[in-house]
């Protein structure tokens, strides 16, 4: 791409970067459905983020599983009214609380690799609500070794939903939009049956990765849900799509005249016609550009000797 790129050529390059995003999403959205990647400690919390996030932000997750099993230990438990105040010491930091492993020449991210050695988690078992003062969570959305250290302390197995960020589920992109399928007016709560309809587009996109190397056993879900779809057929009858007309004559309100009385005009050509009106300043680089004759008989600027008024006016004077 450059400036003098068309704009043929800028849709050609822009589809181009477009398609090998979506072939890199398409890529890690099958590898966090479909793989399995290896657990490092005996934490029930980090099985929960297995089956949660994706591949690439669990490895992130289970980075601070690992330091908070390794590094963390308690320091000081204090009982308050409504909440639990922990003092967590991590033994991975030393250097006036640097981490050991910190880059600190350049690297962008330093702020978010910085590791206080001594952190205050605060945590009430009533509410399940839980904030430490490293503030990893609220600047990047998963919880630090801190926090993960002291819910096992307590015994918590999975993550607390108010603390599960959308943005790096494994299905915070569905195949298709459940509320396509409904009205909420006709269906008692929409949540639910979103939350049903995810489920079951869930499983039958998990049983076919599953057979997606073995041809016979792919043919035979094939013929499980066709058998399936015959069933819901037969009970509730064919559901009627709408062509392309019906469509539109929905969407306007009046149906499809039968006889068509609107043409086109004929001999219509307004792509590229005309000339675009420039503004003052290409006016005066164009005439700025023009290569202006001089006369040879007066020296004035913007005619030759044969169009010369002077000459001409001497010449019937002579006559």
């Amino acid at each position: 791409m450059s400036n003098s790129s068309t704009l043929v050529e800028f849709i050609s390059f822009f589809e181009t970067a477009m398609q090998i995003q979506r072939q890199v999403q398409s890529k890690n959205d099958h590898d966090s459905r479909y793989t399995i990647p290896k657990v490092v400690t005996d934490y029930e919390i980090e099985q929960h983020a297995v089956q949660l996030y994706t591949r690439i932000f669990f490895g992130e997750v289970q980075g601070q599983i690992k330091a908070a099993s390794r590094y963390c230990m308690n320091y000081q438990v204090d009982h308050k009214n409504s909440f639990t105040e922990y003092t967590v010491m991590d033994r991975s930091v030393t250097n006036n609380g640097l981490a050991n492993n910190l880059d600190k020449a350049g690297n962008p991210r330093a702020f978010d690799e910085y590791i206080p050695a001594i952190s205050v988690v605060k945590y009430s078992e009533k509410s399940k609500e839980v904030t430490c003062d490293c503030r990893l969570f609220e600047r990047i959305g998963y919880f630090c070794r801190h926090i993960l250290y002291v819910l096992r302390m307590t015994n918590v197995k999975v993550i607390p939903n108010k603390y599960v960020m959308k943005r790096w589920c494994i299905d915070v992109i569905t195949l298709k939009d459940p509320n396509t399928y409904f009205d909420s007016n006709q269906v008692g709560s929409s949540e639910e049956f979103g939350i049903q309809m995810k489920e079951n587009y869930k499983m039958v996109d998990h049983a076919i990765g599953l057979y997606k190397d073995d041809p016979e056993k792919l043919s035979s879900l094939k013929d499980t849900i066709r058998g399936l779809k015959d069933k819901a057929v037969e009970e509730m009858g064919n559901d009627h799509t709408l062509s392309k007309d019906e469509f539109i004559e929905g969407l306007v309100g009046i149906p499809k005249p039968d006889k068509v009385s609107v043409y086109c005009p004929n001999n219509l050509r307004s792509k590229g016609c005309g000339k675009r009106i420039t503004n003052v300043r290409e006016e005066a680089i164009k005439q700025q550009a023009v290569n202006h004759r001089t006369c040879s008989y007066c020296n004035e600027i913007g005619h030759n000797s044969r169009g010369c008024k002077v000459r001409k006016q001497k010449i019937l004077e002579k006559n």
